[in-house]
């Protein structure tokens, strides 16, 4: 290694140098870290970490049953490292080209149907403040696809009506509100009757935590999480199959039945590559496989 700084010292100059986000930070602090535990306890040399010690890592984990997300998430920021320290001079890209297990091209969590989405919202009583605020997050979610912690960070003051009805939000991983996306007339309305009973001043966040204790204190993400598998739940939706990162697919899957291109859906998701949104083309026409349309059409020829 080109320099007299410890592998220690570098992690850490290599995390406040590119990895902006606190949260993603302390990701990557610890993906990290169980790679360095990973050659100390095999007895490599930490200062002079070579291409093969990548490699053992991954069928290490690989062995160890880790699925393949979390193999990729563990093998990124180790590329991410030594990427950075090529560039800066202190060592080789001995991560470069090492690959990660090929994904699953199948999410995780079930979509819910047009008809199973209907009995959710309708599943909500809408007599208290809680119910009003329940309903509106559920409406936005399952109409815009976004995540719990977007929905956590909106401000009252990021939904706009003024020439389109939109609201900022921000991303996952990202620092700033840096996108918009429009509002569908039925959101604006379950919003509308939440935050008519809500005394607001300022910029405060557009849903906050009722209880006594929390003294209207912004929504948790786990909060939010908690609260759509309980309606789910009381639907007849049990297992880890279901939570609130499902309306997320549903938003998707549900716009891609219904002929949104997948240009759109992908606008609305925010993904960065139409290629991550193809997750939710892939998984449709692996239904459509299953009914075989095609095969029920031959049945009633011959």
């Amino acid at each position: 290694m080109k320099t007299n700084n410890s592998i220690t010292k570098l992690i850490g100059e290599f995390l406040s140098e590119t990895i902006a986000n606190p949260r993603s930070r302390q990701t990557y602090k610890a993906t990290l870290n169980r790679f360095m535990f990973f050659l100390k306890k095999s007895g490599r040399d930490i200062e002079n970490v070579k291409r093969a010690d990548v490699v053992d890592y991954k069928v290490k984990l690989i062995n160890d049953g880790k699925s393949a997300l979390t193999i990729d998430n563990y093998l990124a920021s180790v590329r991410q490292f030594f990427k950075w320290m090529s560039e800066n001079g202190y060592h080789s890209n001995i991560a470069e080209g090492i690959k990660s297990p090929r994904r699953s091209r199948v999410f995780r969590k079930k979509y819910l149907t047009a008809a199973q989405v209907r009995k959710l919202l309708d599943v909500i009583p809408k007599n208290s403040i809680k119910g009003l605020r329940d309903f509106a997050i559920v409406s936005l979610m399952v109409r815009t696809g976004m995540r719990c912690i977007e929905v956590s960070r909106i401000n009252v003051e990021d939904v706009l009506t003024d020439d389109v009805l939109c609201v900022n939000i921000q991303r996952k991983g990202r620092v700033e509100k840096e996108e918009s996306i429009g509002l569908t007339d039925k959101t604006i309305d379950a919003l509308n009757d939440y935050l008519i009973k809500r005394d607001l001043k300022g910029n405060p966040p557009l849903f906050v935590n009722h209880s006594i204790k929390a003294n209207n204190q912004r929504i948790q993400s786990s909060h939010i999480n908690r609260i759509v598998k309980g309606y789910m739940e009381s639907i007849g939706l049990h297992g880890k199959k279901y939570s609130a990162h499902s309306l997320r697919h549903t938003a998707a899957c549900n716009a891609l039945l219904n002929g949104a291109s997948i240009y759109d859906v992908k606008a609305m998701l925010g993904h960065t590559s139409v290629s991550t949104t193809e997750i939710y083309t892939d998984m449709l026409d692996e239904e459509r496989r299953l009914v075989n349309a095609p095969g029920r059409k031959l049945d009633e020829l011959y």
